[in-house]
């Protein structure tokens, strides 16, 4: 999940923790590393 507030990205992490492995990041850039470093299923922007 892709958000620049921490807010947001925490609530989806707690809502969705429980059924999927849930990798936050704080920007795009960020999100570019995370999915060349390992294998992602979906993103949330």
């Amino acid at each position: 999940m892709v958000d620049d507030e921490e807010g947001p990205r925490q609530s989806l992490r707690v809502v969705f923790r429980e059924l999927y492995d849930v990798v936050l990041a704080d920007s795009g850039p960020r999100a570019l590393e995370i999915i060349k470093s390992r294998r992602v299923d979906a993103a949330v922007l």
